[in-house]
């Protein structure tokens, strides 16, 4: 997780959230809504993609091979994408309303980087939270379409 986080949780959104706020500054809640909209509609889906490739590369073997890799990760995709990117609005909607309403420009990118250390260590299961750590993180949701087709 630590590597998710230093590539693609430090500047890549530190950018991302500065072009919103430049882009549609203020708290109105017109434009809180309109930087959820585009947050859901474009960033959300490109975090989702790279995120599940992220899973399939960390849970191959040693030095995978690049074609191998691809193919797990378009087929994880087809799978899973679309499912992932909307259970995903239903944490991140509510999170940026409050990012976006009442957090500072300049520790928006902490305020997600907290939420996100939480979610990786709690997911829901049968109405129930489970702890767990990052590393069965991975697991879970790289293998979660393989558990699936068996329970």
């Amino acid at each position: 997780m630590f590597s998710w986080g230093l590539t693609w949780g430090g500047a890549p959104l530190v950018y991302w959230f500065h072009s919103l706020e430049k882009t549609f500054p203020g708290t109105k809640a017109r434009t809180v809504a309109t930087k959820i909209a585009i947050n859901c509609t474009i960033q959300a889906p490109v975090t989702n993609a790279l995120f599940l490739g992220w899973c399939i590369y960390w849970s191959s073997p040693s030095f995978p091979h690049i074609q191998g890799l691809l193919e797990n990760w378009r087929e994880k995709l087809k799978l899973d994408m679309v499912s992932t990117t909307l259970r995903s609005w239903s944490v991140w909607v509510p999170v940026h309303t409050i990012n976006f309403f009442f957090v500072p420009p300049h520790l928006r990118v902490l305020c997600v980087s907290t939420c996100v250390r939480l979610a990786t260590r709690v997911r829901f299961k049968d109405d129930a939270m489970v702890l767990i750590t990052s590393r069965n993180f991975v697991k879970y949701v790289s293998n979660r379409h393989i558990l699936s087709r068996f329970g």
